[in-house]
Order: C-alpha cells, then structure tokens, then sequence
C-alpha cells in the first residue's frame, strides 16, 4: 500500500489521515508467520470508542507508540498478535457451538414449542454477546454478491443507526478462500468543524483510521475507493455486522439482538 496515495484519497473527500497500519507490510506479522490481526484490531477500535475518552486516545496513540518499541520497524503493537491467535482459536469452537443451537432452534420452530423457542434464543444472545462482548446490542449475518457488498453493508449500518443512534459496527466479511474484518463509526452528534459536522470513521488493519464530516462522504470513499480498490478481487459474499451503540452514562444497555 502507498501510504500517500491514501492520503490524497482521503482529501479528495475532505477527509482526515488519522492513523497509518498497512499491516501486510508489517514485519512483526512477517516474524510471528501471522495472517493479520484485522480482528483484534477492529474489534478493540469499536470497543474503544464507543465508551469514550480516553480510550480512543490510548488506541491511536498506542498503535502510533509502537514504532518506539525497539528495532522501530513494526506499526502493531505486539498484543494484537497473541489477541487474534485467541480469536481464531475460538471461532471453531464458536461455529460449532452456533451450528447446534441453530438446529435446536429450527426443532423448537418445527415442533410449534414457544417457551424452548425463548430459551433458545436465549441461548443464542449469550453465545454471540460471549465473543463480541458485553457492549453489543446486536449481530446480523447476510450474503450478498461481492459486486454489490458494499452498498448493502453501507445501507445496512444507516438503517441500523438511525434506529438505534450513534453507534459503531464491527464488519467481518468471508470467503471460500479468507476473510477480513473492518470497523465503521457513526457519530452524528459529535461535530469538529465546519467540515465536520458530523465524525464518521473508517478502520481498516490494510489501510488505517480515517474520519469524515458526512455519511455520504464515508460511504462514497468505502464504495468508491477502498472496495474497488481492495475488495472486488476477493471473493467474500457471507457477511457479519456487530452493532455497538454509544455508551450513555446512566442509561442501561439494550439486549442484544440476532439476525442468521
């Protein structure tokens, strides 16, 4: 990746270069033989801003800090590596563990039992809040053809936020031959400028953190640039949005919700 390529992309809509990752070229992936740590990442930034400061201030500053940490080559901070070995680990776990509570649900709808059809459910908030965290409200799983995939993510995350509010959203998208995971930020009622009348951030583990003023100017820059650029050549068409509203002191947290 060219670093200042994406810098000038980001300016053509009007937005702002926060932080640069480009974890492909990262030696210390290279050193510990490391698919990536996109998970780790994207999760620990939906999770990070959406409680607030100073957590989002220790994300970007611990990954920018990184560099400091002798010989200076590396972008990541080691963590990340031993936190995405963990995630893997449990996704096999986690697939199986959804596969038998999917069939004991499609029995439960079969059989016309509503009181096993709650326990259920039940049983399936838990297993998914147990992996994303107890600040999710809700998971949804959907395909889609890869040519189309990031306007239907894009109309998706906006349907959701307007329901539910300022909120952030965790995107693992998978193929026959890998996945990925990214990380959006949708905070209409913060504002920086006069060209930020809004804040409406992107992460990506390939690329990095970069802020806009609008929806549009985010989703035309996802659609436009990183999909096309990075994306249409990959195969992914199975797709999962984790939806993390915006912590409110004070306010108590709704209960998760699940769409398979």
């Amino acid at each position: 990746m060219d670093e200042q390529v994406w810098r000038e992309n980001v300016r053509e809509y009007n937005g702002a270069f926060v932080l640069w990752i480009d974890q492909s070229s990262d030696p210390l992936l290279a050193q510990h033989n490391s698919d990536g740590v996109c998970l780790a990442l994207a999760l620990d930034f939906v999770t990070a801003y959406q409680v607030g400061q100073p957590l989002p201030f220790r994300f970007v500053n611990g990954i920018r800090d990184a560099r400091l940490i002798p010989p200076g080559t590396s972008r990541i901070p080691p963590k990340y590596i031993d936190i995405q070995s963990a995630f893997q680990a449990m996704l096999v776990q986690f697939q199986l563990n959804l596969a038998q509570i999917n069939t004991q649900l499609q029995l439960a709808e079969e059989q016309d039992k509503p009181v096993l059809l709650k326990t259920i459910r039940e049983m399936l908030d838990n297993r998914i809040k147990q992996r994303f965290g107890p600040g999710m409200s809700a998971f949804e799983k959907f395909n889609e053809p890869n040519l189309t995939a990031s306007v239907a993510i894009f109309n998706r995350m906006s349907a959701i936020a307007k329901e539910t509010g300022p909120c952030y959203f965790l995107v693992s998208m998978r193929g026959a031959t890998g996945g990925h995971a990214i990380a959006f930020g949708f905070r209409p009622d913060l504002s920086a400028s006069d060209n930020f009348p809004g804040i409406f951030e992107f992460f990506d583990a390939n690329l990095g953190l970069f802020v806009f003023g609008t929806e549009q100017k985010l989703k035309d820059f996802f659609g436009v640039f990183v999909w096309l650029d990075l994306y249409t050549h990959k195969d992914y068409n199975k797709f999962e949005i984790v939806t993390f509203p915006v912590r409110r002191r004070g306010v108590r947290q709704p209960q998760p919700s699940v769409s398979l």
